[in-house]
Parts: structure tokens; sequence; C-alpha cells
């Protein structure tokens, strides 16, 4: 992977993390994001296979761990 010109930030403070009940909402907020995005920035396979990714990580009940944006 060429990474020239890229610019790394670090992260300053700690992660967020929320509880599996928490998360549940958030994660099907990023499924119907992603739909927005359908035939835009991304292709219909590109979609297809991030929320299934989604999905495998709402059926595992996956805690969504995040940085707030400074």
């Amino acid at each position: 992977m060429n990474m020239k010109g890229w610019l790394v930030l670090p992260r300053r403070g700690k992660p967020k993390e929320l509880s599996q009940e928490q998360s549940y909402p958030k994660l099907l907020e990023l499924m119907r994001e992603l739909d927005k995005e359908r035939g835009h920035l991304l292709t219909e396979k590109q979609v297809s296979a991030l929320q299934a990714v989604i999905l495998s990580l709402i059926d595992a009940g996956a805690r969504v761990t995040y940085y707030e944006d400074q």
C-alpha cells in the first residue's frame, strides 16, 4: 500500500464505548446511512457487503467503541 502523502492524526482521549443495548440502534442507523450511499459513493456490491458485516455484528451482540470528532 502506498502511504505517500498520508497525514497521520493521533487520537487523543479515551474511546467511548456503548453498551450492547445502545450499540444496536447505532448499527441500524449505520445500515440506513449505507443505503443512502448506494449508487453514489458506493456500489451495490459494496453496500451489500458492508451491511452483511453490520448484520453479523448485530447478531454477535457487538458493542460499538468510537472516538468523538474533535
